[in-house]
């Protein structure tokens, strides 16, 4: 029997291994991961638990204390523990330990017990990744609508204030971008040089 795919990335490896467990017991286990550019990631998971990094009695008082805060608070290599820690010990996959073709932007990964389609989330309007995706699935991608993104939020000001500024240093992007095992494994040069820009002035 076909085995449904799980939206892996959004939940810890760890919750997720007695549910891959008991899985297990009908056959292979079929996995999606998406992954995200580390720099957008982090800034959205910031602002969506923005109330875990400042006083409520304090509250930052612009863009510039933001921006501080990001930088200085902010759990910024989370991904690639993620993956070498997490994800490893929960499906036996070392996504570092070879070659990911970042131009396509997706692959497969195979073991005894899964099939895993790991994709990057701005590479998802090729054909090529559709073709696949349905291949691996038995079912169309198709794009959530985007309803529930910070600028729709209760925090939808700051938020707007903070793209707008573009105050993140570009020291700090670029110490991000250089230890950043997530954005030097799966995203090229340029992928990276456009992200910074909606941060940086």
């Amino acid at each position: 029997n076909a085995i449904s795919p799980y939206f892996f990335y959004n939940f810890s490896a760890l919750r997720m291994a007695p549910i891959l467990k008991n899985e297990r017991g009908r056959g292979r286990v079929r996995i999606l991961c998406p992954i995200r550019e580390p720099l957008t990631r982090n800034v959205s998971h910031f602002f969506h638990d923005i109330e875990r990094f400042y006083n409520w009695r304090s509250p930052p008082r612009g863009v510039d204390d933001l921006a501080e805060m990001f930088e200085r608070k902010f759990e910024h290599w989370y991904p690639d523990a993620w993956f070498s820690e997490e994800f490893k010990k929960t499906t036996d996959v070392d996504v570092f330990s070879e070659p990911f073709p970042k131009s396509r932007g997706f692959k497969i990964y195979t073991t005894d017990k899964h099939d895993i389609l790991l994709f990057k989330v701005e590479a998802t309007n090729s054909e090529e990744f559709a073709n696949a995706f349905r291949a691996f699935t038995g079912c169309e991608y198709t794009k959530e609508k985007k309803h529930n993104v910070g600028i729709s939020r209760h925090y939808a000001s700051m938020y707007r204030d903070f793209l707008q500024s573009r105050s993140l240093s570009s020291s700090f992007i670029s110490q991000l971008y250089s230890g950043s095992l997530v954005a030097n494994h799966f995203y090229m040069s340029r992928e990276l040089e456009e992200a910074a820009k909606r941060f940086t002035q």
